[in-house]
């Protein structure tokens, strides 16, 4: 399966630290080496940087890390694939935009024939995975939202954990969406390390000013600059800290590094 990384910070400012544990999962102490894709945030403008080559030896995502533009999310994707060829059409974090804004969707797990059973008129992919295709799906339904006017956060997270358990029925289902403005999480289940397929499909952390770093080994990290609130979700948790496993099927939305919301 694929894995999954966001981060949700209070201060737009460079987030590597997770990210080089991360990016180690695919190539050097994982076999996610079907690409790997980038999306950086900052007031609501995003970058989305993409690859097929393995994270862990690319020298693009070594250039990325060092210079990207300081942040308040990002996302970003390995792919080990399941469903689809290796191309960039068919590499994740997946984008689009709508009222002036890019949406952006990752998805770990595997949807079993949501191509036949889930339909999409409007929305068209431009690769043939199951994750893009639940992504054009999603987009539908909030595009019809839209249509009313500016939803509240009620109603976005109405709409998007109502579809993201629909999902869940088809696969293992664990997507990390964003509107340009709240960043959503929803864990389901994913292979454990027993072989099982079970929850928890995802991990969350919590961080405050006060976080004393030092305490905690953590791959490649530069500490200086991260003494500020952040939230930040993985597949599998990324340092010696608490990472929290989601419950099936939770749903969590994050803003500016604060939790805003959770379904459990």
């Amino acid at each position: 399966m694929c894995e999954l990384y966001a981060a949700s910070s209070a201060v737009a400012t460079k987030i590597s630290f997770s990210l080089h544990e991360f990016r180690r999962h695919g190539g050097i102490t994982g076999d996610h080496v079907d690409g790997w894709g980038l999306a950086f945030y900052h007031m609501g403008e995003m970058i989305l940087h993409r690859e097929t080559k393995p994270a862990a030896s690319s020298l693009k995502m070594d250039y990325v890390l060092k210079n990207h533009q300081p942040s308040d999310i990002v996302i970003s994707h390995i792919r080990k694939a399941t469903q689809g060829n290796i191309s960039l059409e068919n590499t994740q974090p997946f984008s689009m935009e709508k009222g002036g804004v890019n949406h952006t969707f990752v998805h770990n797990g595997n949807l079993e024939n949501v191509q036949e059973n889930i339909p999409i008129s409007k929305f068209s992919p431009k690769g043939d995975t199951d994750s893009e295709h639940a992504f054009c799906y999603l987009m539908e339904k909030l595009d019809t939202l839209y249509d009313k006017g500016s939803p509240s956060l009620e109603e976005k997270v109405e709409l998007i954990k109502n579809t993201f358990n629909f999902f869940s029925r088809f696969g293992p289902a664990n997507f990390i969406y964003c509107d340009g403005e709240y960043l959503f999480a929803f864990g389901h289940q994913r292979k454990q390390p027993d072989g099982s397929t079970d929850s928890p499909g995802l991990y969350y952390l919590e961080r405050d000013a006060k976080t004393d770093f030092e305490k905690y080994k953590i791959a490649g990290m530069n500490m200086v600059g991260f003494r500020q609130n952040q939230l930040l979700f993985a597949s599998v948790p990324l340092t010696d800290e608490q990472w929290i496993p989601f419950q099936l099927n939770q749903m969590l939305v994050a803003k500016f590094g604060e939790l805003l919301y959770s379904s459990c």
